[in-house]
């Protein structure tokens, strides 16, 4: 069933990053797990981080996690909403997720035209 081994690469960033990817079948798949920088206005640290482990991150023949089919992150990412606790909450409450999506720092950077690696 497998066309390959699983095969297994770390990256270092801020706290760090295990990848692993398979072929199966006519499919590759890669999983990446990760914890990027911590601190609510740490954002360019964390989109560093990001970064860093997508482009990074080689496996044999010098595949890249972007280069397969399927990718699969499980990752503590760090990444907030940048309004007052008490704000955020109350938007929740109200089901105001439009509101709370505007403010969301992941979205806002990948989403910005100055992210032309995205």
């Amino acid at each position: 069933l497998f066309r390959s081994r699983p095969e297994c690469r770390l990256v270092a960033v801020s706290e760090g990053a295990v990848a692993i990817r398979l072929d199966y079948r006519d499919t590759s798949f890669c999983f990446v797990t990760a914890h990027l920088a911590a601190g609510h206005s740490n954002v360019e640290e964390r989109n560093s981080d990001y970064f860093t482990i997508a482009e990074g991150l080689h496996f044999s023949r010098g595949r890249t996690i972007p280069q397969h089919d399927n990718v699969v992150w499980a990752a503590d990412t760090n990444y907030r909403i940048s309004l007052p606790n008490e704000e955020a909450r109350r938007l929740a409450e109200e089901d105001n997720y439009a509101r709370l999506f505007q403010e969301d720092q992941v979205g806002l950077y990948f989403a910005s035209p100055s992210c032309a690696r995205c």
